[in-house]
């Protein structure tokens, strides 16, 4: 899922409408979460990552890309029965690539052509996660959906179209 008003409205440099949209994901995110955790069959047993695909400058919020502090920093909340609750890390742990060899770990599918690692930090037990997939053939394809489409989230209690995901 991505979200992108909150790097639209950061590039426009217009911080009312780019706190708006921050709390708006904060409130998409509290509903995707909560019909998770309300439905049989997810509740209890399903993880939400949730990520941005890169930081902001510390002082110029508008801007990113400079391989500042600010730039390189990109948060990251783990939901889901297998991670350590309520800690915030003032440190990075790993980086964004290594979601993918967690996430293939949490699905139990092998990730032959990711050379990076697990997340083991992020695991309330590492003792007791899943153990590592064997090698095997895995082929990641694109999208079929075109990077240009947009797509109207409704969630209960929401009006359509308040949050729009391209």
């Amino acid at each position: 899922m991505f979200l992108g008003r909150t790097d639209s409205m950061a590039h426009n440099c217009d911080w009312n409408l780019y706190t708006e949209a921050l709390r708006g994901v904060d409130t998409l995110a509290v509903h995707v979460w909560h019909w998770i955790e309300s439905t049989p069959g997810w509740a209890g047993q399903t993880t939400l990552f949730i990520t941005a695909d890169h930081g902001r400058h510390l002082t110029d919020w508008c801007n990113h890309g400079d391989g500042c502090v600010g730039c390189r920093q990109i948060p990251l909340i783990a939901l889901g029965p297998d991670f350590v609750q309520g800690v915030e890390a003032s440190a990075p742990w790993g980086e964004q690539r290594d979601l993918c060899e967690t996430a293939a770990l949490l699905l139990g599918i092998p990730a032959p052509h990711s050379e990076e690692r697990v997340l083991w930090e992020i695991f309330s037990n590492p003792e007791n996660a899943p153990p590592l997939p064997a090698g095997g053939a895995l082929r990641l394809f694109a999208s079929p959906v075109p990077a240009s489409s947009q797509v109207v989230a409704s969630l209960p209690g929401a009006a359509a179209g308040d949050w729009l995901a391209s």
